[in-house]
Order: C-alpha cells, then sequence, then structure tokens
C-alpha cells in the first residue's frame, strides 16, 4: 500500500468534517422568547414533549438559548410545533442552527 500525499491526506480530512458537520445538521434549535427566569430544566421539560433532548443551554440574561435533539424528527416537530404553543404564557420562536 503505498502512502498517501499531503494533498490526498487533506481531502479526507475535509470530507470527514463536511460528514460530520451534515450528520448533525437538523438536530440543534435557536430558541427565543421565554422569559429570562427560565431554567435549563423547564426549556427541557417543554422540549422534551417532542422526543429526546440531548443538551439545552439557555445563555444568561438573554431570554435565548439552544436545544439539541437525539433524531432529526424529534427536532423537526420541535420546530414545527413549539411555536404554536405557549411556554410559561410567552410563544416562543424556534428555528434551526
Amino acid at each position: 500500500m503505498e502512502a498517501k500525499s499531503k494533498e490526498q491526506r487533506a481531502q479526507e480530512l475535509q470530507k470527514k468534517a463536511f460528514n460530520y458537520k451534515k450528520s448533525i445538521q437538523y438536530l440543534n434549535l435557536y430558541v427565543k422568547g421565554f422569559d429570562f427566569t427560565t431554567t435549563d430544566d423547564e426549556l427541557e421539560a417543554f422540549f422534551s414533549e417532542f422526543g429526546e433532548v440531548k443538551n439545552v443551554k439557555i445563555v444568561p440574561g438573554c431570554g435565548f438559548g439552544f436545544v439539541s435533539f437525539h433524531d432529526r424528527e424529534s427536532a423537526k416537530n420541535a420546530k414545527e410545533q413549539a411555536s404554536a404553543r405557549f411556554f410559561k404564557g410567552k410563544n416562543l420562536m424556534v428555528n434551526y442552527c
């Protein structure tokens, strides 16, 4: 087996990076419009109605955060349905990251 050239190795790494980015695409949601007192646990409980939540991160004092799901279908359901529901008396804006 021949050793790969630097260019071939760089192309392989670039392809792996592209495939990784593609594999996590449409799993992460940007959420805004909730009360500043909202906790990660409250947001996770709300979004767990749409599927298995992998991670929730609220940016403190800003009224927005991020929700990650384990599968695309759950993220899609959350994106489509969460905006139509009230969360702590407010409508949320939900989009893919």
